[in-house]
């Protein structure tokens, strides 16, 4: 059928968890997740709320952050892509169980204007961390996003010399809008 996959590694899936648990009780039906590198968030949400979910968008450019600081050699830059490439195929081949899955390869702005305003039920964000992209995706998902509808995303608590998503989350919503849930992750919901 399709050659196995590699594993996971091992990492801190709390937040998994977790948006497995807002998917549940939003009994969210259309999803967007934003930034999916491999595709085990999406895989472990299918996996456990699969009957629920009708469409889940797995959006991820699979390149190079457009503002990398980060001027390698054209050789270096090539195989980065490459790693990126075959991560992106990795992703398509765990997504090929699951009827839900919709795959799409742009940047995140971009695939955001592909939706119609307020037809998804859950927008996960879990892109690029800077404050810039983080405030970006807010921007561009959040209408996108029904009223009653969750806007969530992950690394909450992180705060370092590039990334910034406290920071970006907490100037683009109200204190009193941002729930902080286990695993890192805010949730707003959208009136």
């Amino acid at each position: 059928m399709y050659k196995e996959l590699p594993k996971e590694p091992v990492v801190d899936i709390l937040y998994r968890s977790t948006l497995i648990d807002l998917v549940r009780q939003s009994s969210a039906k259309r999803v967007a997740e934003v930034g999916v590198y491999a595709g085990f968030t999406a895989q472990a949400v299918l996996d456990a709320c699969g009957d629920q979910i009708s469409e889940y968008y797995l959006v991820d450019a699979w390149r190079l952050f457009k503002a990398c600081e980060l001027s390698p050699p054209i050789g270096v830059q090539r195989q980065w892509q490459a790693n990126f490439d075959g991560v992106a195929v990795e992703c398509c081949q765990r997504m090929l169980p699951y009827s839900a899955a919709r795959i799409i390869r742009l940047w995140s702005v971009e695939a955001a204007t592909l939706f119609e305003l307020e037809t998804l039920d859950l927008v996960f964000i879990d892109g690029d961390h800077t404050f810039g992209a983080v405030t970006s995706d807010i921007k561009a998902w959040l209408p996108t996003v029904r009223r009653g509808g969750l806007i969530t995303g992950h690394d909450y608590g992180i705060v370092c010399e590039d990334a910034n998503v406290k920071g970006a989350v907490d100037a683009f919503f109200a204190a009193d809008e941002i729930q902080i849930l286990p695993g890192s992750v805010w949730v707003v919901k959208k009136k």
